[in-house]
């Protein structure tokens, strides 16, 4: 039985990659991610202080302004057809601009009013059976899952599910397997 579902913002939302490589000139990076490596700073040979130097001295616009994946929609119509509701739980950056823009995007997408949402990166906090986490992160998938939560890692090229994203499908395929997995968790 699904209580609650948490949807993630970063990768699962919101394109946060292909801007924050912008940044940096590295947009070549997005179609040739190593396959299930996440730390963007890694991968572009930075120090994460480096980069999110960068990213934080942008302020609350450029989170603000970040675009909806093309899935976003669905995969929230999706959840909420299936559950009945959510509530996005989203990691802001070191900088209290981020916090900010994200509320803003929030807002924008969903409704000016809109108020169904948690700030803060330590999301197993929130783990307990019947509370599903739909994140991009292995990392936090995991520590959801050992706090007794249940997780369903969202196929994208920088996590362990990257072999699930079909180029062949609507969306990489991936709306049907969270799908699959709301209805595994439903039983």
């Amino acid at each position: 039985m699904i209580d609650l579902v948490l949807i993630d913002m970063d990768g699962v939302l919101v394109d946060f990659a292909r801007p924050a490589l912008a940044k940096f000139d590295r947009l070549d990076v997005y179609d040739n991610w190593p396959p299930g490596k996440y730390e963007i700073e890694e991968i572009i040979g930075i120090s994460q202080d480096e980069f999110w130097e960068v990213l934080d001295n942008e302020g609350p616009e450029f989170w603000a302004g970040l675009p909806a994946l093309p899935w976003a929609l669905q995969l929230c119509y999706l959840v909420r057809n299936k559950v009945g509701s959510f509530h996005i739980a989203t990691s802001p950056s070191r900088a209290p601009a981020s916090s900010m823009g994200k509320v803003h995007w929030l807002q924008k997408f969903f409704d000016p009013l809109f108020r169904r949402y948690m700030l803060g990166s330590h999301k197993y906090l929130m783990a307990k059976p019947g509370v599903v986490l739909i994140d991009d992160s292995d990392e936090k998938c995991k520590k959801f899952v050992e706090a007794g939560g249940s997780a369903i890692l969202f196929p994208q090229p920088w996590n362990a599910n990257y072999g699930l994203v079909r180029a062949d499908e609507p969306h990489g395929g991936r709306l049907a397997f969270v799908e699959a997995r709301l209805d595994e968790l439903s039983n």
